[in-house]
């Protein structure tokens, strides 16, 4: 059942197989990896942390 939920994004018509075989740019597959990837398995606050993180390591 996850990865019928994960596939919202899917077109209707559409297989999976068709989808991950489609050509894709190297901007679109690393936007995929930015927004669903990452919020799907890291939580949809990722990138909040993640940048929290990062300004309290560069605070003097």
């Amino acid at each position: 059942m996850a990865v019928i939920e994960q596939c919202k994004w899917l077109e209707p018509g559409k297989s999976i197989k068709d989808e991950f075989q489609a050509p894709r740019s190297a901007r679109q597959i690393m936007q995929w990896w930015g927004t669903e990837y990452r919020r799907t398995y890291s939580g949809q606050d990722y990138w909040t942390r993640t940048l929290k993180a990062f300004r309290y390591t560069q605070v003097p």
